[in-house]
């Protein structure tokens, strides 16, 4: 199991930063883990 950083899976998937860092900070989240 890898651990990234919202930045770091922004760049892996190409996504709105913004647009993730809106959905973690409503779900309380400071990071994503993938499996």
């Amino acid at each position: 199991m890898n651990i990234y950083t919202i930045k770091e899976v922004a760049q892996i998937f190409k996504l709105d930063y913004q647009l993730i860092e809106e959905l973690l900070n409503k779900e309380k989240l400071g990071c994503i883990k993938i499996h």
